[in-house]
């Protein structure tokens, strides 16, 4: 009984080991597009102001590096009114890191076997650099940002996406300014 049991074990394990060292790993890059709310707020050494809505869009595209760890790539766009407005936009470089689960869906396959794990609750940190251009007033403002996020499984070609992020921007003439969005979207793996 205890040989049949062991036997058993070692099947298992030599599987994995197969599965592990044969064949391809792949793992997927990311198209995320999402919508939400803003509140922005800049000052400069003469006036301040500060503005909130429903008018942030933002579309990145992910690829991960590391088993925890993706960069990407993204753009946002923040219109004062739903659509239309004073607007604001500009380049998003970011890493996401996955402390409790995979950056995405692994697959590994040889010839007889694919094996697909992926998790249904994946919480993530993201750290990054961003650029805003500022239509009315034709002034660039440059600044690190932060956030915290989850993704839903949803089903095989898309997942749920909740973000909110903070940036701290600097401009010109010791002008600055401070952005918080909180965003929702859809990510598809491919």
């Amino acid at each position: 009984m205890a040989k049949k049991k062991m036997q058993h074990s070692l099947s298992r394990y030599t599987f994995f080991i197969i599965l592990c060292f044969s064949g391809s790993i792949s793992k997927a890059a990311k198209l995320d597009l999402y919508f939400g709310a803003f509140d922005f707020s800049a000052k400069t050494a003469s006036a301040s102001g500060s503005k909130c809505g429903d008018g942030a869009y933002k579309i990145s595209y992910f690829l991960p590096i590391l088993e925890q760890l993706e960069v990407g790539i993204g753009y946002t766009v923040i219109l004062s009114e739903v659509v239309g407005g004073d607007s604001s936009f500009g380049l998003d470089l970011e890493a996401a890191y996955f402390p409790l689960t995979s950056a995405s869906s692994i697959k590994s396959q040889n010839e007889s076997t694919v094996v697909l794990i992926e998790s249904v609750w994946s919480p993530f940190v993201l750290l990054g650099y961003s650029a805003r251009q500022f239509q009315s007033v034709s002034t660039q403002y440059n600044g690190f940002t932060a956030g915290i996020g989850v993704e839903r499984k949803w089903n095989s070609k898309m997942n749920l996406k909740g973000l909110v992020r903070f940036a701290s921007f600097a401009g010109p003439n010791d002008s600055s300014a401070d952005e918080l969005v909180i965003l929702g979207g859809v990510s598809f793996p491919f």
